[in-house]
């Protein structure tokens, strides 16, 4: 037990230090920890005849019961731009519908929606005793996502209506909770996420922890005519089902300086098309190539100094543990705009990333 509540202790210590960095606004949206005394009371309520909650799950919380639910609302309001809205403590996403801000919930809110999960979705989750440890804003038609501790056995769930998914294979009781924490703590403090728009091309100002990964094999950066692509992949747990893995992408582009004046770099630019080759790792099986003009139906003009254009898009591949798919290809442009070409139409490199399902889901 001492040892247990010891690991919960540093990565708490670790995630508030490196919030008090990069988000001051989610560490203020911290709820102090729940009293010793006060889990039989909740246990009497919301699971009378189930395990109880284990050890793993009581650490977390003993140190901080979640967010609180005044600072980060789970539920829209009129005013989509309030303060705190996109300060989910477990970050988020976005791609054409699919909008995630994950929230860690209050140990009650958590017995309260574990319970009615149980209850509306029983195939998955019969005879399971359940809490949920985050819950996500999901706007427009999106899929709804949940993170569920299993009393049980101590193992986190990612559940939506499509799907109920381990997201600590292979770990068991006591500690599994807690290994998926610590794997999201390393995460966050290895600045692997940044602090950063989750919706772009909105006038939302979203901004929280972004889950497109900087780091690591999911993520490339290339440079071409100082023309920067970035590409990140992410596993979204919610879409994915035993036949196929969803993965949504990330395509940062922007003009860097040029590092000398004989520098073949462009001021300005315009994206024309776009060649992406996708991948499923299967020896023989040919990539599935996809040519288009523009992206995501806009030809966005890049100028040196201005602001980085950012989409997202997604794509599944088959549910295999035996193949690495990839994303790689290129973007076409053209010096100055469109209307009034500076040159001839130039491709630029779109870095290699991996489709790859995480050990640890979140």
């Amino acid at each position: 037990d001492a040892m247990l509540f010891l690991r919960v202790a540093k990565s708490w210590i670790r995630m508030t230090d490196w919030l008090r960095k990069r988000s001051p606004r989610i560490l203020m949206s911290l709820a102090p920890g729940i009293a010793k005394d006060a889990f039989e009371p909740l246990e009497r309520t919301f699971c009378p005849d189930g395990p109880k909650i284990p050890l793993g799950t009581r650490a977390i919380f003993r140190l901080v019961n979640g967010q609180e639910p005044t600072k980060v609302p789970l539920h829209l309001s009129d005013n989509t731009d309030a303060p705190g809205l996109w300060d989910g403590l477990f970050g988020g996403y976005c791609f054409y519908d699919q909008v995630i801000n994950m929230r860690m919930l209050t140990l009650a809110e958590g017995l309260h929606v574990g319970m009615q999960w149980a209850r509306t979705y029983p195939p998955y989750v019969k005879g399971h005793t359940l809490i949920a440890i985050g819950a996500a804003l999901v706007l427009q038609q999106g899929v709804p996502k949940i993170y569920l501790i299993d009393n049980s056995d101590s193992k986190v769930y990612t559940a939506s209506i499509q799907n109920f998914s381990d997201c600590t294979p292979g770990r068991g009781k006591p500690d599994a909770v807690i290994a998926w924490f610590e794997h999201y703590v390393d995460e966050c403090v290895s600045d692997r996420y940044a602090i950063a728009q989750l919706l772009e091309h909105h006038t939302i100002n979203a901004i929280g922890i972004n889950r497109y990964p900087l780091k690591g094999p999911q993520y490339g950066v290339a440079v071409t005519r100082g023309v920067r692509i970035r590409s990140s992949a992410l596993y979204v747990p919610e879409l994915s089902s035993e036949e196929s893995s969803f993965f949504s992408y990330s395509m940062r582009m922007t003009i860097l300086e040029p590092e000398d004046s004989n520098s073949e770099s462009v001021d300005t630019c315009q994206l024309m098309s776009r060649h992406l080759v996708f991948n499923e790792g299967v020896k023989g099986q040919p990539p599935n190539i996809v040519d288009g003009e523009a992206v995501i139906g806009k030809y966005p003009i890049l100028k040196r100094g201005g602001k980085e254009f950012v989409y997202q898009s997604c794509t599944k591949v088959p549910a295999r543990r035996d193949a690495i798919a990839s994303l790689q290809g290129s973007f076409k442009f053209v010096p100055g705009t469109i209307e009034d070409a500076k040159g001839a139409p130039f491709d630029v490199t779109i870095p290699l990333i991996q489709f790859l399902t995480p050990t640890f889901i979140l």
